[in-house]
């Protein structure tokens, strides 16, 4: 993706879009879609969202964040529990999680400008006091993953192993985050996730309501907002799991692993159709080939699949199974928030 040149009215868009500001569910094409009546979609659409099954559906700005940060660390840190108020609010990490990995108990997932950013930013955290000094604490290990090298970036994946228990099991309902959706709610499920399928949009932009609000005309916003989807600074408009890469309840697992060389391609052809990997990143950090993120029902579920690739590609591999209690958070609009309230404060300075 190429730097895209922003205006102020670009940042007021997108301070609207990515909070769900004017964005509203399609009620009339997902009835259509599932043949119930709109009463009946909206009724289980609003079940989705108030048993945290999904987000509101926003505009997210996945671009916006790549472009400001092309860097994505992973970090292994000995942290104590007072440090959480400040992963939380710290907007460069995105998700933090509970490990047991040699003296580390900490994962985090962030996002920095640079290497040279990211030691400076490092190094003010102890000056600052966020978090104790190394003396008292294992160094943190961090790994270096560009956004310019994700090989896979799917976040509708783990929809299709839902549909798969659905197929499989021959159920009638499936229990996601203690509520029983059928397979009228997953068809709605499928849609708001994917926002538009086949060039029908089950959730839609009224820019009616955000020209209201910023007080411009409404062709000047649906102008602005063509040219950040085409631009890629955003994505169309749809909802995301609440814990983004999978529903509440699913195992998240974070792989670092070695793929020889003569059977590089055969495996990332292997992982592109693989509903269980939402990201997979190219990496080069020791004898360590590819970075990954993947998804999992339950524990024996991940050792069984881990089991086929081991026997078919991995070499080496560090693990880490990221269950549903050891999330501390995960938030990615915090960080593009923080960008947008940086770049206007810029432009406004520059006035």
């Amino acid at each position: 993706m190429k730097n895209f040149n922003f205006d102020d009215l670009d940042f007021k868009i997108l301070k609207e879009i990515i909070q769900g500001n004017g964005i509203e569910f399609n009620y009339t094409n997902l009835s259509q879609g599932v043949k119930k009546h709109r009463s009946t979609v909206i009724r289980r659409i609003n079940d989705l969202l108030e048993k945290k099954i999904i987000t509101q559906p926003i505009c997210f700005p996945k671009g916006l964040i790549f472009q400001e940060y092309p860097l994505f660390i992973i970090v292994y840190a000995d942290l104590p529990n007072q440090a959480e108020k400040w992963m939380k609010n710290d907007p460069n990490i995105f998700a933090g999680f509970y490990i047991i990995d040699e003296n580390y108990n900490v994962l985090l997932f962030e996002y920095h400008k640079t290497v040279h950013s990211y030691q400076i930013w490092r190094e003010s955290l102890t000056g600052e006091k966020k978090i104790p000094s190394r003396s008292n604490r294992e160094p943190s290990t961090s790994y270096y993953l560009s956004n310019d090298l994700i090989q896979k970036y799917d976040l509708t994946s783990v929809l299709y192993l839902i549909e798969e228990e659905f197929e499989k099991g021959r159920k009638k309902t499936i229990e996601i985050n203690n509520y029983e959706i059928d397979y009228t709610s997953y068809e709605l499920l499928k849609y708001v996730i994917h926002g538009k399928i086949n060039e029908t949009d089950y959730i839609r932009i009224n820019e009616n309501s955000i020209a209201q609000k910023l007080r411009k005309h409404r062709k000047t916003i649906e102008q602005h907002i063509k040219k950040l989807i085409e631009h890629d600074i955003i994505e169309f408009p749809r909802c995301y799991f609440q814990n983004f890469f999978a529903p509440v309840g699913f195992f998240l697992v974070f792989s670092l692993i070695e793929i020889d060389d003569s059977i590089r391609k055969d495996f990332v052809d292997k992982i592109q159709a693989d509903h269980h990997v939402p990201l997979l990143y190219k990496v080069s950090s020791g004898k360590y080939s590819h970075g990954m993120i993947s998804v999992h029902r339950s524990a024996d579920e991940l050792l069984s699949w881990n089991q086929t690739y081991k026997e078919e590609y991995i070499g080496s591999q560090k693990v880490n199974i990221l269950s549903p209690n050891s999330i501390i958070f995960l938030n990615q609009l915090k960080i593009a928030n923080d960008i947008i309230i940086k770049r206007i404060n810029a432009l406004n300075s520059q006035k």
